[in-house]
């Protein structure tokens, strides 16, 4: 054999093995990012899932989820309330004040889902974006043992109620009704460098890499005197890992999709200066509820996020609509 044949023969497989690598590189990029698109989620199931006091709900995989609210036993009505990224469950204390004065009965209960509000910060590596849905259908089921008879809601605020529409599509049966306010379908700005650089290198290396979300108390719906509280606590909650960041994507894009398959009683409720909705998006998703019980109600020159700081006229729209669901019920 001649050396340049030799040398031939070491480059063929210097490129057979080099394509080799390229080939399983690839593949396992693509594996990754087919993950990083999964809704599903498998808790450990160490445990029963139960309220402990009334101040934290224990997951089937024992992760405490700060609880706030009870449910009285006079009570009719239990609205269950899913908060928006980087909040918590307080986000609905005004609401909940709001609907103590009004003549129905209703039990407004939320909780710090995982990662935020007043519950242990997990390892990077435990993280999941989808754990919310699987934490949420313990709840309801909880609820629906627990206080049996009970007319069952749910409320999303911002991207809880994204949460709740694709929850919606094989868990609907759970609840009589769902309130859709401020849902997300417009991202208002582009990802800085620093951020697009730290999403491929969590793709391609590590989906551990935290990325933090750039967002401002200035696009929400509160007065004066929360912009600052709320100010800093989206500063400290809105870092997450690089798959939670896909897996939020997904869960959004799910959601938008789902409209058709919504099959229970629903309200929308969107402020006309939402910068996280477009409004055709909006109207186009509401018109596509096949389910003949809806109501969309628009609030002039409000912001993200309603419930922050309800005004009367959301209000009213949420109380007529409760009155309404329960009349058909009568009937």
């Amino acid at each position: 054999m001649s050396k340049s044949s030799g040398i031939s023969i070491i480059i063929i497989v210097v490129i057979i093995l080099a394509a080799l690598v390229a080939l399983y590189f690839f593949a396992s990029l693509l594996l990754k990012i087919k993950a990083f698109g999964s809704l599903k989620f498998h808790p450990n199931h160490n445990q029963t899932p139960e309220l402990i006091k009334k101040k934290a709900f224990i997951t089937s995989d024992g992760y405490e989820l700060r609880w706030y609210g009870e449910v009285k036993p006079d009570d009719e009505i239990i609205i269950l309330g899913v908060h928006d990224f980087a909040l918590g469950a307080k986000s609905f204390e005004q609401l909940t004040k709001n609907l103590t004065s009004i003549d129905l009965k209703i039990s407004l209960i939320s909780f710090d889902q995982r990662n935020f509000g007043q519950n242990k910060v997990q390892d990077a590596k435990d993280r999941s974006s989808i754990a919310v849905l699987s934490d949420l259908e313990q709840i309801l089921n909880y609820c629906k043992t627990t206080y049996p008879g009970k007319q069952l809601y749910l409320y999303g605020s911002g991207f809880g109620a994204n949460i709740i529409v694709t929850f919606m599509k094989k868990r609907g049966y759970l609840v009589d009704g769902i309130v859709l306010d401020s849902m997300i379908n417009f991202k208002p700005d582009k990802n800085s460098s620093a951020i697009t650089i730290a999403l491929i290198k969590g793709t391609l290396f590590a989906h551990t890499r935290m990325v933090k979300i750039n967002l401002s108390a200035a696009d929400y719906n509160v007065s004066d005197k929360d912009v600052q509280s709320l100010a800093q606590n989206l500063n400290s909650f809105s870092e997450i890992t690089v798959r939670e960041y896909f897996q939020n994507k997904k869960l959004v894009k799910t959601s938008l999709k789902a409209s058709g398959l919504i099959t229970k009683p629903v309200l929308m409720l969107n402020g006309s200066d939402d910068v996280f909705q477009l409004s055709t998006k909006t109207t186009k998703f509401y018109d596509q509820i096949s389910y003949s019980q809806k109501h969309h109600q628009w609030i002039a020159d409000k912001k993200h996020d309603l419930l922050l700081n309800p005004n009367q006229e959301m209000l009213q729209s949420l109380i007529e609509w409760l009155k309404n669901n329960e009349q058909e019920k009568n009937d």
